[in-house]
């Protein structure tokens, strides 16, 4: 019995481990896709806002960026959102897998806002989300919706989108 419950735990803080890994790779993709896509001046405003919708290992990676990091010459701030109600002005969103039920609901409250819609959950891109990630062997790649993100009046690099692993019109 001992065997078996130091094998859980064990399995269960490794599994710990691979998330909040998972979650830092995911956090820097987030910030390396903003060097790939560009907002118009007057969306920017005084900070970047990077909006996540619910909890994720995730909200604590990119927490590392504030204070830390620019993004288009702005501090980053982390803000995150309960409900969909909630979600405000943001420069991306990022939708957690256990969310992406709701990817209508939000598209639907941001409108037309610059705002670049990330997923985690692979398939998202398809749906109308600007960028879903997803995995490729064992690796981290990204799907890339470029209509989605230009509706959203954001311009998107084409290096980004050759970078992609599938590209949705």
């Amino acid at each position: 019995m001992k065997k078996v419950s130091l094998f859980l735990a064990l399995a269960l803080c490794a599994s710990s481990q691979a998330f909040a890994q998972l979650a830092k790779v995911q956090a820097g993709f987030i910030y390396n896709f903003t060097n790939y896509t560009e907002w118009q001046e007057e969306d920017l405003g005084d900070a970047f806002v990077i909006g996540v919708f619910g909890n994720s290992n995730t909200t604590e990676a990119l927490r590392l960026l504030e204070g830390k990091r620019t993004i288009k010459n702005k501090p980053v701030f982390i803000k995150t959102y309960a409900t969909i109600g909630q979600i405000g002005k943001c420069h991306i969103l990022y939708i957690p897998r256990d969310r992406a039920g709701s990817l209508d609901l939000v598209i639907s409250k941001i409108g037309t806002n610059a705002t670049l819609i990330i997923s985690e959950k692979d398939g998202l891109a398809a749906l109308g989300a600007g960028i879903s990630f997803r995995m490729v062997n064992g690796k981290i790649a990204f799907d890339i919706n470029p209509t989605a993100i230009i509706k959203q009046r954001i311009s998107v690099l084409p290096k980004l989108v050759s970078l992609a692993n599938k590209s949705y019109k």
